[in-house]
């Protein structure tokens, strides 16, 4: 069977950023609850997705992106990189971000080690345990109390195209997937260290000051980064640097674009 390579997601970055909280929530308790703190599928996958995007702008950057273009009757007309600095729409044609499988360019150590620390938690969360239910009094709950998360596709939600690692949990249907400690450990520790990274990079791109140092954030997950980072880049080497061009070993799935809906 040939791999999964891409999925099309509904994406809603609001109910990412409250899974993203809840992990860090499970993380901060320090509690070696083995079997409980997990994901349903509906938030694995906008969790997953979420990781995907900034596992692009880790590997590239903010400044250019890959996107699948469809024409006005909806047939994919190509791949194309754009730009984002010279980029208009246009009526012609729809463009949906690819992310999750991008090669390692953006010149700086420390971006290649979130790309590849991101690749690695993807690739345990699609290798966790999986239960053939959700797990009460975890779908839920976030630090602060119980708030459920908003369902249904609200303001906010984007269409993109997911490929790479993050594909393997789109693509495969679990009711359940277990976060061990050491999961949730890395998942948190990591994600944050990229989203610092990205409001940096962000901050760089917009004032054109390239010398702005790692803040807090970044320095106090970097332990972290560095043991996620390693695995994968292991394997990119036994796989003839495939890894470091998205490609994800010991995950699979399917050949065609799958649609998702998640939230």
């Amino acid at each position: 069977m040939r791999a999964w390579r891409f999925s099309k997601v509904q994406h809603n970055p609001v109910i990412a950023e409250l899974i993203g909280a809840r992990v860090i929530g499970w993380a901060a308790m320090g509690d070696p609850i083995e079997r409980g703190p997990g994901l349903s599928q509906s938030d694995a996958v906008q969790y997953v997705s979420d990781l995907a995007i900034l596992r692009h702008i880790c590997a590239v950057g903010v400044l250019k992106c890959k996107f699948a273009e469809y024409n006005t009757n909806g047939a994919f007309l190509g791949v194309k990189w754009i730009s984002l600095r010279d980029w208009t729409p246009s009526a012609e044609s729809t463009l949906i971000p690819i992310v999750g499988d991008e090669p390692i360019e953006h010149p700086s150590e420390w971006s290649g080690k979130l790309t590849l620390a991101i690749d690695e938690v993807l690739r345990r969360i699609a290798t966790a345990e999986q239960a053939g239910e959700i797990q009460s009094g975890w779908g839920s709950e976030y630090p602060g109390g119980a708030v459920p998360i908003p369902g249904g596709i609200g303001a906010g939600v984007v269409a993109i195209i997911v490929a790479g690692a993050a594909v393997a949990v789109v693509g495969s249907f679990a009711a359940w997937r277990y976060f061990d400690p050491q999961l949730r450990m890395h998942a948190a520790a990591v994600r944050t260290a990229a989203k610092a990274y990205e409001s940096r990079l962000r901050t760089m791109v917009e004032s054109n000051n390239w010398a702005i140092p790692a803040g807090p954030l970044e320095t106090v997950n970097q332990q972290w980064v560095d043991e996620s980072q390693k695995p994968a880049r292991n394997r990119a080497w036994l796989y003839g640097g495939c890894a470091l061009g998205g490609i994800a070993a010991g995950v699979g799935g399917t050949a065609y674009i799958r649609s998702a809906v998640g939230g």
